[in-house]
């Protein structure tokens, strides 16, 4: 199965052992498209592109376990369930970034300076309503990451059913 079909498309099947090796460099993309913030270029235009990637990112891992699931018989509903849930996650995401980097005058992301905004946010005894609201939303925003990776650690796990002759 050449590379292109792997992620693309979500009809076939795929074994454990090239989804386990497919899955984490989905993961590592996802993690190196998040450098694509701190391109020089306008807020906007990082967001955009950032969305882009993590959007070609979603369809790629929801097409790798929908092969997965349906090599081990399973229904494939519950794949389509979370890549939308990471969907709305980055969508999340971008606003938490928009809600801190709005306050500069700055029209670059810096992602550097997002994270010092949140540490002294999160360091502060009295959050105010505006630092529950961040924090709560970032907490939503790790939530389908960390579901996501245990699912895919869940799938890579299933054995293959028995092909038909």
């Amino acid at each position: 199965m050449n590379l292109v079909t792997l992620f693309l498309s979500p009809s076939g099947r795929v074994t454990p052992r090239p989804f386990a090796c497919a899955v984490v460099a989905l993961y590592g993309a996802s993690l190196v498209s998040c450098l694509l913030l701190t391109a020089p270029v306008t807020a906007v235009a990082g967001a955009l592109v950032f969305l882009l990637a993590q959007a070609m990112v979603t369809w790629a891992w929801l097409a790798l376990h929908a092969k997965r699931l349906r090599d081990a018989a399973r229904p494939t509903g519950l794949a389509l369930a979370i890549a939308a849930l990471y969907a709305l996650a980055v969508i999340l995401f971008l606003l938490v970034i928009v809600l801190i980097v709005a306050g500069g005058t700055d029209s670059t992301i810096d992602v550097v300076a997002v994270v010092r905004s949140i540490g002294a946010m999160l360091a502060d005894p009295h959050l105010g309503a505006t630092g529950y609201v961040i924090v709560a939303f970032l907490a939503l925003g790790i939530l389908p990451v960390l579901i996501a990776v245990f699912f895919s650690r869940w799938a890579a796990r299933q054995p293959s059913a028995a092909v038909a002759p």
